[in-house]
């Protein structure tokens, strides 16, 4: 995807198509782990939101001066958030897990000696435990 100044012969209409794309590339990526990728989807989507940002209608008009969002379709908008609401829940699961097994791999917290010497952890849910 190429970045840089806006194409003036771009429409806010096929910027958004190509943002869908990028959308739907990021979702495959999230879904697959595919680290690089993301980032590459990522980069693209700031790509295209800068030069949707920069858009302006040409002077010979044709969009009734309007702006960038007001030229792109009612259902193709609707398409566009349901995809970003998609990827936005697939980061908050994965960000849910990570945290979930970062809590499990913590040190279990100070316990207390019993009168046969052993050490009684104050319990919790860590997978790894230290032998006193």
């Amino acid at each position: 995807m190429e970045s840089g100044s806006p194409n003036p012969r771009e429409t806010p209409e096929e910027l958004a198509r190509q943002l869908l794309l990028c959308l739907e590339r990021e979702e495959e990526a999230l879904r697959t782990a595919a680290e690089a990728e993301i980032l590459a989807a990522a980069r693209d989507q700031e790509a295209l939101l800068t030069r949707l940002a920069a858009w302006q209608p040409p002077p010979e008009g044709g969009y009734g001066g309007g702006t960038a969002a007001q030229a792109i379709p009612a259902g193709l908008r609707r398409r566009l958030a349901v995809q970003a609401a998609r990827n936005r829940a697939l980061l908050e699961a994965a960000l849910e897990t990570i945290q979930d097994f970062l809590h499990l791999l913590a040190a279990p917290g100070p316990g207390t000696y019993e009168p046969q010497g052993r050490l009684t952890t104050g319990g919790g849910g860590s997978l790894v435990h230290r032998r006193v």
